[in-house]
Parts: structure tokens; sequence; C-alpha cells
């Protein structure tokens, strides 16, 4: 089931005494959205409209007695894309995989400035694309054959090997 809406619920658990403690929730979006991606590390959330990326980084926002000042705004990223059916954080949020139906596409996530866009792969029409940050590799049903596929984005370091 997709979501019309999405509410952001922030949890900051305090473990005093076996005290635990969760509070904070935003809207950031009130319909469309397509689905969405966190990164722990980073904290950073990625979610994602039919046309557009949205990008919420939490280490940006001021804290005060483990509460946000103010409520985190999402910084809206520029694909000239019209059916993103899927997105997914690369490299600990410096980087967005998404998936339109014209391709499978690199996007910078950390530019200030218009962000660039990379054409990575092409995919079969409406099937589904994985990429799995913890190998660097992008999943998808090859367009022409349909065949299962996977493609290296980030390639492994020597030492990791």
């Amino acid at each position: 089931m997709r979501p019309d809406a999405v509410a952001i619920l922030l949890h900051r658990q305090c473990l005093q005494k076996m005290f635990f403690l969760q509070y904070l929730s935003y809207v950031f979006a009130d319909k469309g959205i397509g689905g969405v991606a966190f990164d722990k590390e980073s904290r950073k959330l990625l979610f994602w409209k039919k046309d557009k990326i949205g990008v919420v980084d939490f280490a940006r926002v001021e804290e005060e007695n483990g509460l946000l000042k103010k409520s985190p705004e999402p910084r809206w990223l520029s694909t000239n894309a019209n059916d993103i059916s899927s997105c997914f954080w690369v490299l600990k949020g410096s980087y967005i995989i998404f998936y339109d139906k014209a391709g499978v596409y690199l996007l910078e996530a950390q530019s200030y400035a218009k962000p660039q866009c990379a054409f990575v792969t092409q995919a079969k029409r409406d099937s589904p694309v994985f990429y799995a940050e913890d190998t660097g590799m992008l999943y998808y049903l090859e367009a022409k054959t349909g065949k299962l596929t996977s493609l290296e984005i980030i390639p492994k370091s020597p030492a990791s090997r």
C-alpha cells in the first residue's frame, strides 16, 4: 500500500532508569508521496513524489534538551523526471539513485546549486529496481531481455574484498 501522506515520527529514546521517551512528529508533504528512506548514519530522510525528490537533513537542525528547536525544512531536488517509482541512498546520503520510467539515474544529494544528474542504465519499464548500499550493487531487469541484471555502482575498496 502506497502512503497518501507522509507523517514522519522522530523517535528519541532516552534510557534513564529504564524510562523510554518517544515524541515529535512533522508533516513534510501532504499527498502524493511514493515512499521514504532514512539513512541513520547521515541522519537524512529521503522521500519522493512522481516528479521530484525531497531531502530533510536532521544533522543540520539545532537541538535543545534532545528536542529539535524548529521543524526541519525539506529541500526539493529537481530531476526532470515525471514518474519516479523508487529512490535509494548511495554513499551514506551523498547521492541518490532513482528509477523513473525513462531509466535509472544517479543524483547528487549534497549540492546546494542545481544537483548533477547522470543516466545510469535502462531497466524494463514498470519493473522494480533495488540498490544494496552495503554492496554498492544495483539490481534490475534488463530492458530488452527482461533478465535479472546487476550493476556495480560503488566499487568495493581493495581492503573490503
